[in-house]
């Protein structure tokens, strides 16, 4: 969590010419890479799975009770990031070949900036109150802002000979022969590859 709230009380004088400002912001750039490799003769399995977790809280705020004079008064919270995920999975060989990636972002930010107490949604129908608590001869101003980049990549395959894997033939071979003998079929076979994004903002 990151936080800037001047406490109750709390006397601010900027003087005429002069403005305060209150920020919190985080700022973040993640780069998540895997891949799995297998090759086998019979059954061959290769597999990612990649999980990536970011849960943050950005508050500014300032309090009601908070005394502040002076020219003006900006208020920013704001969170910047990129996230990056790439999950591979791929086979070689003869025979069954299983491949699999997996890609998982669970991402929830909250932002905020705000003057009062957190949660007060609605009006408490109290009379206004005859204190200015904040005196100012130019602009208030209040901004949340939540941005960045996702990206995701996942590539799953199997490449897969359907006969058994022989030795290089002599080198006196002649092309006739290796044109006849010397072929093998091979297949590529795209396996599971998946990917989720569960992203939540609130402002």
């Amino acid at each position: 969590m990151i936080e800037s709230s001047p406490t109750n009380q709390t006397r601010i004088y900027s003087g005429p010419d002069g403005g305060f400002n209150i920020k919190a912001d985080e700022m973040f750039f993640i780069i998540n890479l895997a891949q799995a490799g297998a090759s086998s003769s019979k059954i061959g399995v290769a597999g990612t799975v990649l999980y990536n977790q970011h849960y943050s809280t950005v508050l500014a705020q300032l309090s009601n009770d908070a005394l502040v004079t002076g020219r003006s008064l900006k208020m920013y919270a704001a969170s910047l990031g990129t996230l990056a995920t790439y999950a591979g999975g791929v086979v070689k060989g003869t025979g069954i070949g299983v491949g699999i990636a997996v890609a998982i972002n669970n991402v929830q930010r909250t932002v905020k900036a705000l003057i009062g107490p957190d949660g007060v949604l609605e009006s408490t129908g109290s009379d206004p109150r005859a204190l200015n608590n904040i005196d100012l001869s130019g602009p208030l101003d209040v901004h949340a802002e939540v941005s960045g980049w996702l990206f995701t990549f996942t590539l799953a395959a199997a490449v897969m000979s359907s006969t058994p894997q022989t030795p290089p033939a002599p080198p006196t071979t002649s092309q006739k022969a290796l044109k006849i003998l010397g072929g093998r079929m091979r297949r590529l076979l795209p396996q599971a590859a998946a990917r989720v994004q569960l992203l939540s903002r609130s402002m």
